[in-house]
């Protein structure tokens, strides 16, 4: 998870300053090299002692220091400039501007995701895929919208994945040992107290390896797994229209896997997903023919 992210974060978490410092950061991302620390502090209501506070609490020794990882933040944006991952149309653009839009996020995306993918990483995942008796993913909607998609790839060639219910986490992270592997997916990969990530210790106590699907940047996802697929991390966590980008990249991410795990036994693999797909066909016909 990047700065920018995790000063959103303190936004939603925090109903103090550090609520008013962070929202005044969001806002002003572009010009905020242009503030002196008396001028933030004057604009949020608070003191120069709270925005050391809010500093510290992301990990810095001041606000010098927070500000130079800002603006140096905010330029990578700027790189990204042709397309806004967060805000990709504004009001009044018409169909076909927003049909254009939509198509450079999703794109720009890939080719980010694509980018940042360690390919030995993918190596590695295919592995504990292949070899597992179990395959479970750990998530919360819409992320488990999107692994729904690659469950039903994966049980074309015969190999069942599961995807756990939301508030029985817990319960179906007991069911798992070192036979067979966790996928868990989190976007911020940073609250270690609420689903998914809370089931990681029921996990590591039982030996269960691990998949992490997360966006990049230091987070509590990465430091609990060696296996890790890094997502576009270009979409911010609240101040957006949609997970237009983070959507994209996920699909990205198990349209790779799924590929890897095919690819493996090639020959079998489309034999089996050709010979389930007549079977369904030949299904599919005999019921239209019954309701005629």
């Amino acid at each position: 998870m990047f700065l920018i992210q995790k000063v959103e974060e303190l936004v939603v978490t925090y109903d103090d300053g550090r609520k008013n410092i962070g929202e005044f950061i969001l806002k002003n991302m572009d010009t905020i090299h242009t503030y002196s620390i008396q001028e933030i502090a004057t604009h949020t209501y608070t003191s120069k002692a709270s925005i050391v506070r809010f500093a510290k609490t992301l990990g810095y020794e001041g606000w010098k220091d927070l500000k130079k990882d800002l603006i140096r933040e905010g330029q990578v944006e700027k790189e990204m400039a042709d397309v806004d991952f967060n805000y990709p149309f504004q009001k009044g653009d018409t169909t076909s501007d927003i049909a254009t839009k939509i198509a450079s996020l999703q794109i720009k995306t890939i080719e980010d995701t694509r980018d940042h993918l360690d390919l030995d990483q993918v190596v590695r995942c295919t592995n504990l895929i292949v070899r597992a008796r179990r395959v479970m993913i750990f998530g919360i909607s819409p992320n488990t919208g999107v692994a729904e998609l690659f469950r039903r790839k994966m049980l074309s060639i015969g190999k069942v994945v599961e995807i756990s219910n939301s508030r029985e986490m817990g319960m179906q992270a007991m069911r798992l040992d070192q036979h067979d592997v966790a996928i868990i997916v989190s976007y911020s990969g940073n609250n270690a107290s609420v689903e998914p990530l809370n089931i990681v210790p029921y996990l590591r106590e039982n030996n269960v390896p691990l998949i992490g699907i997360t966006s990049g940047g230091d987070n509590l996802l990465r430091q609990s797994t060696d296996t890790i697929l890094t997502m576009c991390s270009r979409e911010r966590l609240y101040t957006k229209v949609a997970n237009f980008s983070t959507e994209e990249s996920l699909n990205y991410v198990f349209n790779v896997l799924f590929a890897s795990v095919f690819e493996r036994q090639y020959e079998k693999n489309d034999a089996y997903r050709q010979r389930s797909a007549r079977q369904l066909e030949q299904g599919r016909l005999k019921n239209t023919d019954l309701k005629e």
